[in-house]
């Protein structure tokens, strides 16, 4: 990490996870799951929502769109209907 205690400390890991991290998920009523998740629903819940995966890509700082499909492109929504439909719509004029 690149933060500094208020003694001018680095933060390390240990003190994030027992001092930042825990307390705060204590304070939120909310029970304990590593940090790294919350870079997980995050990414979900924009794809999930809607958004453009090379945008979540810039987002989450991945070197590859790869990456990030790979990682989550399962849970992005299939609209493929509307595509369809726009077929539809050419052939028939």
């Amino acid at each position: 990490m690149v933060f500094r205690t208020l003694s001018c400390n680095l933060v390390r890991f240990p003190f994030f996870l027992d001092e930042v991290w825990k307390p705060l998920l204590s304070r939120a009523k909310i029970p304990y799951r590593p940090h790294h998740s919350t870079r997980h629903s995050y990414a979900t819940w924009l794809l999930e929502g809607g958004a453009d995966i090379r945008w979540v890509q810039r987002q989450l700082g991945h070197a590859s769109i790869g990456q990030t499909a790979d990682t989550y492109g399962h849970v992005q929504p299939e609209p493929h209907e509307h595509v369809i439909e726009s077929l539809v719509r050419h052939i028939r004029a």
